[in-house]
């Protein structure tokens, strides 16, 4: 008799423990149906997912190896996969006024992408952006990656990856999407989608624009980059009808010398472009030097407290 409880207790034990497991298998499945409201997203939190690589997490890390790919089924009647193409990535992040779900879009495996690789951005085609708004859809935005930027598989590469700034100092937050490091230098670009009535425009312009800051002081873009090893300019870009226009520019460069003794001097130019072509404006060598048109806290130095560089 006691020999038969013991049997009837074990069934009851092993029937629990099915239970629990069952229970665990069925929570996992549900996992890709919730609505993004039932998502727990930090302004940091960034989830990544691909057949690779899977990260959910809020200190944006790319994590372990595995095959399954999450990602928030509800958007699928909203976005658009090319003919031969495939979800590869997914990441839903939080900005300060809007969410979104963004699906990286690449080749099937039976075109270029090899199973064997570990998991890249650079194989990504294009993003589709589905942006949100009190857990409404507002849009839904395509942006093509550039085959001659480089993305790097890196932790800042992923917080800079969308950020929402005032680009045009029109008080609206626009939407800037990270296009990769370009040349030898890596001087980064972004594409911009300006923010106007209940809608988002793609400008072309912005994109042309190299290490981007904002100074919110003078209204302008600021920008910089190496012509060659000892010369540098620095770029001021204004808004001008729906457009970026390059308008001044200060390059700093050693006046050449003729012997190998002599000590380099250093000249700084400052042009404007008037007409369709660029004219000189003010020319300053260490003579007459002048720190308040050319130097620290000139309109000129992107350092200063009123400026916000848009890649951290």
């Amino acid at each position: 008799m006691l020999k038969n409880k013991k049997i009837i207790a074990l069934f009851f034990i092993i029937l629990f423990i099915f239970f629990v497991f069952f229970i665990y298998y069925k929570t996992l499945n549900s996992y890709s149906d919730k609505k993004i409201n039932d998502i727990n997203l930090e302004e940091s939190s960034v989830i990544v997912v691909s057949e690779q690589t899977t990260e959910i997490t809020s200190s944006n890390t790319i994590s372990e190896q595995t095959t399954q790919l999450y990602y928030n089924e509800s958007y699928l009647s909203h976005i658009k996969i090319d003919d031969e193409c495939k979800i590869y990535a997914y990441m839903e992040f939080k900005g300060e006024e809007y969410d979104y779900a963004i699906f990286g879009i690449s080749y099937n495996e039976n075109k270029n992408f090899d199973e064997d690789e570990e998991f890249s951005y650079n194989k990504i085609l294009y993003w589709e952006i589905v942006v949100l708004k009190n857990n409404s859809i507002v849009t839904v935005l395509r942006d093509y990656k550039d085959d001659y930027a480089d993305i790097f598989d890196s932790e800042n590469e992923i917080k800079n990856r969308l950020v929402e700034k005032d680009v045009n100092f029109d008080g609206k937050n626009d939407i800037l999407l990270f296009r990769g490091h370009y040349g030898n230098q890596g001087f980064v670009s972004y594409s911009c989608y300006l923010q106007t009535e209940n809608k988002f425009e793609l400008c072309e312009s912005f994109s042309e624009i190299p290490n981007p800051v904002i100074d919110k002081e003078n209204k302008v873009i600021l920008c910089y980059w190496r012509n060659w090893a000892a010369s540098h300019s620095i770029g001021k870009y204004y808004f001008i009808d729906g457009k970026f226009i390059e308008k001044e520019r200060l390059t700093e460069e050693p006046i050449e010398t003729y012997s190998d003794e002599e000590e380099t001097k250093w000249s700084w130019t400052i042009e404007e472009f008037s007409n369709g072509k660029w004219v000189k404006k003010e020319y300053f060598t260490e003579e007459n030097y002048e720190d308040s048109k050319i130097g620290s806290n000139s309109a000129w130095d992107f350092g200063r407290d009123s400026c916000e560089h848009i890649y951290e």
